[in-house]
């Protein structure tokens, strides 16, 4: 429920911002009425892909990462939107082409990060399932689910991940999430660095769940967290 009202708190926002009424504002992002928007408002309904995708085709300055997510902020100045800015204007094409760019299509496996078979995630052998179309969303390899607590509340079990492989263990961000696959886990988990630097510490959000201190050279695969989005809002 936490995250629902959180998309209304958002969606509040970016209604105040546009100067708009409930109704104007549906109507100015491509709905014939203002139901859907009062389903988020009032009712706990989650901002789903499409509906974000409306907002930020009607309001280009509007992070589609933060209206979904809440991370980052909502204005997003420094990427998509800086020729506005600038002084910048663009013709139909040049728009039409920059949001065909925009969009990436993402390999999505419907293997759990937990329970997936090691030998997959060498060099995806299987077809993927399906292709998720994100927009701004680049340097990201594949999308699967995850499923348990130990992330909570940060990624919820049920939540699709987005992940880049990492070619070389050795570089690694500590403190950042990365799903770690081993022959006993495949696990994602924050990664904290050891006093002996040829082990790390995989850490979970989750306080209830220990800390396990693994080797370096155990990693056999090795993928960095890029973001998440729940399967609602696909």
């Amino acid at each position: 429920m936490k995250n629902k009202i959180l998309d209304a708190e958002r969606l509040k926002k970016v209604i105040e911002w546009s100067e708009l009424s409930a109704n104007a504002f549906a109507k100015k992002i491509g709905y014939e009425s203002g139901q859907t928007v009062y389903n988020i408002l009032n009712y706990g309904r989650p901002i789903s892909m499409r509906f974000a995708l409306s907002v930020v085709n009607a309001f280009e300055l509007i992070s589609i990462n933060w209206l979904l997510t809440g991370e980052g902020t909502m204005i997003d100045v420094a990427s998509k939107n800086s020729e506005v800015f600038n002084g910048k204007s663009q013709t139909g094409n040049e728009a039409e082409s920059k949001k065909e760019s925009s969009c990436k299509e993402i390999p999505y496996y419907d293997i759990e990060v937990s329970a997936g078979p090691i030998s997959f995630y060498q060099d995806y052998p299987e077809l993927p399932h399906t292709a998720l179309e994100i927009p701004f969303v680049s340097d990201v390899d594949l999308a699967m689910p995850v499923y348990g607590d130990s992330m909570y509340p940060r990624i919820k079990s049920g939540d699709i991940v987005l992940l880049k492989k990492i070619t070389d263990p050795d570089i690694i961000l500590f403190g950042e999430v990365y799903l770690v696959i081993t022959n006993d886990y495949r696990t994602l988990k924050y990664v904290r660095k050891h006093e002996d630097d040829s082990k790390i510490i995989l850490v979970s959000e989750n306080e209830k769940f220990d800390p396990v201190t693994i080797r370096k050279d155990s990693i056999l695969h090795l993928f960095i967290y890029k973001g998440k989005f729940e399967k609602s809002q696909i």
